[in-house]
């Protein structure tokens, strides 16, 4: 009797880290601010453009994955931008770059892959909650074991969470690539909605109007 009860103790215990785990990462997954970029007409002078990319180019790019309690694992993705700014959501650049832009495309994708991802954590959170009162009800009965509803909620709501859980890891993996793959091309595109040209195809040492070739200012970092 003493084993058997301390079984049952060690699985509420373990389908409370889980569930803990679980619900952790669904909170951590929207905890970073998102910001409002915005930039000058085409129609702008080109000193107003060049100010513009000055301050919203990006720097650098980073993407880092961490173990949450639980067996969760979260993912962030940052760009800094030239005034300081860091964005952790891709489609934060939205704003700035083409509509047809491979970066707005690749944006867009992270969103709905992120958000995918959150439903899925959300639901396996759930489950595992549920998993854990069913255990939680089965350890605290007088009965000497679990009956077949108690054994069909606790099959449903196991294949539920674990299913849920990699189905949460799959989308937040291929959410944080896609956005990755949108500040690869930020640069590029920023240029492009600017309409400006900066960079070695330029002229290594200047901004250029890409609608006017005679008109180019020299680059200040």
């Amino acid at each position: 009797m003493g084993k058997s009860r301390r079984s049952k103790l060690e699985q509420i215990v373990t389908a409370g880290r889980c569930s803990g785990g679980l619900l952790c990462l669904a909170v951590l997954a929207g905890c970073a601010s998102h910001v409002s970029l915005s930039v000058p007409p085409a129609s702008a002078p080109l000193a107003t453009r060049a100010e513009a990319y000055r301050a919203l180019h990006s720097t650098l790019a980073v993407q880092t994955i961490t173990s949450v309690g639980g067996g969760g694992t979260n993912f962030e993705n940052e760009m800094l931008l030239g005034d300081g700014t860091t964005v952790s959501y891709a489609e934060d650049i939205l704003p700035v770059v083409p509509e047809n832009s491979e970066s707005a495309e690749y944006a867009r994708r992270s969103l709905n892959e992120r958000s995918t991802a959150h439903t899925c954590g959300w639901i396996s959170a759930l489950s595992a909650i549920a998993f854990g009162a069913i255990v939680v009800g089965v350890a605290s009965s007088s009965g000497s074991g679990t009956n077949g509803l108690e054994k069909a909620g606790l099959a449903v709501s196991g294949l539920s969470a674990a299913g849920f859980g990699i189905a949460n890891y799959v989308f937040h993996s291929n959410s944080s690539a896609e956005a990755m793959e949108a500040y690869r091309h930020y640069n590029e595109d920023l240029q492009r909605k600017l309409s400006i040209c900066v960079g070695p195809k330029c002229g290594p040492s200047v901004i250029r109007d890409s609608s006017e070739s005679g008109s180019e200012l020299p680059v200040q970092k």
